[in-house]
């Protein structure tokens, strides 16, 4: 009898461990997830797996409207909000690192501040924006950005005359789903607004005429599956194809 309990009892242990596991399963799949890969006084490399991109400038650097001697390479990172706030305290770890380890913050007071601008949304020197409040040059809503917090995630170059190519030391590197490198070809296709990727990029804290944040420094995009893209049109919709409504007799029936 003893025996017979102990069989009827373990099936029931089974959804338990099941239902333990589904957190972590939850986090990768359904929204992003920031890793603090290496942390050193220069800065802290970290990956946001599984987030949607938009923006997705990259294959080439754009020139600097205010100076062109300056090109970037950029891309914005969509948090759904419902999905946010295990987000936002996994960047507040990561940048709470990213000032410890700066040797140049001494005071505690300035610590607070920077830690507070930079997560405080929409705040000047924020590293979050809200993706609600963001309008086009038309004052519109933008709706790709609805519902979400954004964060662009840049890699700047330099070059001294116009025509120079910019001078990229640690180039931004891309791999597909598969961890193979893409290839410059094939970045574009690989990487658009409305790709689901892996980024990866260097928290570091800045210096500017006094005024002291956080910012980060793009460092490769792995893919990890395809969306729909954001901002793209079909030239040919409601357009039918010749052939699409043939009445068999070689004409197209208008009809």
């Amino acid at each position: 009898m003893a025996r017979t309990k102990q069989l009827e009892k373990s099936p029931a242990k089974q959804p338990a461990k099941s239902e333990a596991t589904k957190p972590a399963q939850v986090t990768v799949v359904g929204g992003p997830e920031l890793i603090v890969t290496k942390a050193t006084d220069k800065g802290v490399s970290c990956v946001v797996r599984n987030v949607r991109l938009t923006w997705v400038f990259v294959k080439d650097f754009r020139e600097d409207k205010q100076d062109w001697r300056k090109g970037t390479k950029s891309v914005t990172l969509l948090v759904p909000k419902k999905s946010a706030q295990a987000f936002q305290r996994q960047l507040a770890d990561a940048v709470k690192q990213t000032i410890a380890l700066n040797k140049k913050i001494v005071e505690i007071e300035a610590k607070k501040e920077v830690f507070a601008a930079a997560l405080a949304v929409n705040a000047e020197g924020s590293l979050l924006k809200d993706g609600d409040e963001s309008r086009d040059a038309g004052g519109n809503p933008r709706a790709e950005l609805a519902g979400c917090l954004t964060w662009q995630v840049k890699k700047s170059a330099f070059r001294d005359a116009k025509t120079d190519a910019f001078a990229e030391t640690y180039p931004v590197t891309f791999h597909d789903a598969a961890g193979r490198p893409v290839t410059p070809e094939f970045i574009d296709r690989e990487f658009y607004s409305g790709v689901y990727a892996d980024v990866a990029f260097t928290l570091a804290t800045y210096s500017t005429n006094g005024n002291e944040g956080v910012t980060a420094y793009l460092n490769g995009l792995r893919k990890n599956r395809d969306g729909e893209r954001i901002g793209s049109f079909d030239p040919f919709a409601g357009v039918a194809p010749a052939g699409a409504s043939d009445n068999g007799a070689g004409e197209v029936d208008f009809l």
